[in-house]
């Protein structure tokens, strides 16, 4: 069969045209010097259009809409970033790479412990977490195949070696702890062999939990049961007067919903639809890598009220144009809204509307109730220090400030943004409108996301670090933003920390150094400081190698070194 489609390729390229027939064809000649390989890469890329990507999500996201109907009392997680495409109403994020799960390369991060989702499953008896894969032969990705299980495994196995070390036992009975599961449970279709390599790493990635000092007696005081992955796809078959309700089962049912289908199980025909009455090609798993397609279009954008059906209704020529306008709309949105926090004149009207989330004003800890200390929805996901005040789902207008260390992580449309700072350093392609009596208080680091700027980071981390360095050792409370407050941001702060504060972020120094002999785990440290205070912060793992390369080369006796050379081709866990 490969050799007659290559045939048929080489007839419709390198036979001449007969122009009587054709008319003038001659943009055809680039075919003719071209392999099979490059001219199958072009007619992928044609499908993979904005047009086709919006109707494939609005495709998919249907049928994820009718099974979480089938479990109404389960919350939703959305697993960022392509499962926020398909869950139009989910409760919350999470962040399960695929990569923890490839084969030869398993592993169980401690900088993404989504803790939140497990609490959460043992208080609701069970969650959904939605994704999707870009392969056309795969039901799901690896983030759901591997990278979850093997989570799953681990919190079980640490929740239970926690109790009997504990004796922590009353919460549940005798019967159930004997029969408490700490295997990893990995769908039928992973392989003998892997499974046996996986199993065992389970105590392994135990003690590296236990090793950075994570806290589950808060997870062990809630958990009545196990944890346990389920699967579910297009191709799955569902009896739904045979659904078992999540409470009676002997476990929290971690259900991993994925939302994109296969190509090669359904036949040439299965790609094509009609909708508003234009053909599509059907994608698997649109929304992944969306920046190849999107032009700067958000799930937020594509699912608002007012956006969603002008767009699906457009053809295929006016798709592209309607994008580009909702996208200019919302920026412009965006803008008003910092022009609006910078007309306020002074941080009295601030503090009159905005309830303060900083450790340093004038609101005693002995106000905060119990509740706000320990919000069980949004636990510390590394675990590494106690502190005061709850941890609050990360909107538009609040801050994370990271201990006392006087620095806050933050967005840049944030309305504490100079309420509560002394300073601001903001990480982004655009200027901010800033207050004209704040100007000299505040340093834009020009610089774009891992994927549309690769060293841009480490090009302006110099000037980030000057500036920071001036701003704290005046004692000025200093926040880094961005655009999302998730990324760049937060390598900025762990940038930071690494070259002015100990491990525990507890003392200051001025000068601008890096610990002697620092490793990639001084990097995950000050991550896991971070994360303790802003659990939804995910850095890229290409902008923590260009913090690691940039800090470390600041070390005299560790520049142009071969054991730096060999250090920086190892990868962040």
């Amino acid at each position: 069969r490969a050799v007659t489609r290559r045939r048929r390729i080489d007839v419709v390229f390198r036979e001449p045209l007969n122009t009587r027939d054709t008319g003038n064809m001659e943009p055809m000649g680039q075919f003719q010097s071209m392999s099979v390989y490059k001219i199958s890469r072009i007619i992928k890329r044609d499908d993979v259009k904005m047009f086709n990507c919006l109707r494939s999500v609005a495709h998919d996201a249907s049928f994820v809409k009718n099974v979480i109907r089938l479990y109404p009392g389960l919350p939703v997680f959305a697993n960022l970033r392509c499962g926020l495409w398909y869950a139009q109403n989910a409760d919350d994020t999470c962040y399960f790479k695929s990569t923890d799960g490839h084969n030869g390369n398993w592993s169980f991060s401690c900088t993404r412990l989504n803790m939140h989702v497990a609490l959460k499953a043992a208080l609701c008896n069970g969650c959904v977490v939605v994704d999707a894969t870009r392969s056309s032969t795969k039901r799901f990705p690896d983030s759901m195949s591997k990278t979850i299980p093997i989570w799953a495994a681990v919190l079980n196995r640490a929740v239970y070696r926690h109790r009997r070390r504990n004796q922590l036992c009353t919460s549940m009975s005798t019967d159930s702890e004997q029969h408490w599961d700490t295997s990893v449970r990995l769908p039928l279709w992973v392989g003998d062999s892997e499974r046996e390599e996986i199993s065992s790493r389970l105590d392994q990635w135990v003690d590296a939990l236990e090793a950075v000092g994570v806290d589950v007696s808060g997870l062990a005081k809630v958990m009545k049961k196990p944890l346990r992955p389920m699967w579910l796809s297009q191709q799955t078959i569902i009896w739904t007067n045979r659904i078992k309700p999540p409470e009676s089962q002997p476990f929290y049912p971690i259900m991993l919903l994925s939302a994109s289908a296969p190509l090669i199980s359904q036949g040439p025909q299965r790609g094509l639809s009609q909708l508003g009455g234009y053909s599509w090609t059907y994608v698997p798993g649109a929304g992944d890598d969306e920046e190849t397609w999107s032009g700067g279009l958000t799930p937020a954008m594509f699912w608002s009220e007012h956006n969603h059906e002008t767009l699906l209704a457009a053809s295929p020529t006016e798709c592209q144009g309607l994008v580009a306008e909702v996208v200019k709309r919302e920026k412009n949105k965006m803008q008003s809204e910092q022009q609006q926090v910078a007309s306020s004149t002074t941080r009295d009207e601030f503090e009159q509307d905005v309830p303060t989330k900083s450790p340093f004003p004038k609101k005693k800890t002995a106000e905060v109730s119990a509740s706000e200390r320990n919000d069980v929805h949004h636990p510390p996901p590394s675990g590494c220090v106690s502190y005061e005040g709850a941890v609050e789902p990360f909107e538009d207008g609040s801050l994370r400030w990271i201990g006392n260390t006087r620095l806050a992580v933050g967005k840049s449309t944030s309305k504490l943004l100079w309420a509560e700072a002394d300073a601001a350093v903001y990480c982004g392609e655009t200027p901010l409108d800033v207050p004209t009596e704040y100007r000299h208080r505040y340093f834009h680091a020009r610089c774009g996301t891992a994927k549309s700027d690769k060293f841009g980071f480490e090009r302006v981390l110099p000037d980030i670090l000057s500036f920071a360095s001036k701003r704290l050792a005046e004692d000025d409370k200093l926040l880094v933003c961005c655009e999302d407050g998730l990324e760049r941001s937060v390598c900025a702060a762990v940038a930071i920390l690494l070259c002015h504060f100990d491990p525990s972020g507890s003392e200051f120094r001025k000068e601008c150094l890096p610990p002697s002999g620092m490793s990639k785990e001084d990097v995950r440290q000050r991550l896991r400081l971070v994360s303790s205070f802003h659990p939804h912060a995910r850095p890229t793992r290409g902008m923590l190698r260009q913090v690691f390369n940039f800090c470390r080369g600041l070390l005299p006796d560790t520049m142009n070194t071969e054991d730096n050379i060999q250090d920086n081709s190892l990868r962040f866990a």
